[in-house]
């Protein structure tokens, strides 16, 4: 254990002094990308279904906000204004990105306003998207 830690301090080391990392650069780079290639698939598994979870949370806030915004006898927005209202109206995610960092988007059908995230793949539209639906009100 000692041994561990005693290596643990020399990369420290090296890594806060400029002039040591760069003599050791060639050594180190090599064996942090082939661990950052080794750790990221576990950390991917482990962390998607906790940004599903945050995106579901607030696609389902969103069409809150779109309820209300229908209660009050307003507009909903159209599509090209979506992130501008959403900018406007979500408090608790102003930038109006969803946890993978792209746009919320809204679609109107049939059924409803829907209310996406593009999720893992990064991608709208398709099979993976987190989506949550404000009905469409019987008028």
């Amino acid at each position: 254990m000692k041994k561990v830690l005693l290596v643990l301090l020399l990369v420290l080391l090296f890594l806060s002094v400029p002039t040591l990392r760069s003599f050791a650069a060639p050594v180190i780079d090599p064996v942090g990308e082939k661990l950052a290639m080794l750790v990221e698939p576990l950390v991917v598994k482990v962390r998607t279904p906790f940004l599903e979870w945050r995106a579901k949370d607030e696609t389902r806030a969103i069409v809150h906000l779109l309820r209300d915004q229908e209660a009050l006898g307003l507009a909903l927005p159209r599509t090209r204004e979506f992130q501008d209202w959403l900018q406007r109206r979500y408090r608790a995610n102003p930038d109006g990105l969803d946890p993978w960092g792209l746009p919320y988007y809204v679609k109107y059908t049939e059924a409803g306003a829907v209310v996406g995230s593009g999720g893992p793949d990064l991608l709208p539209n398709t099979a993976d998207d987190i989506t949550d639906t404000l009905p469409r009100r019987l008028r």
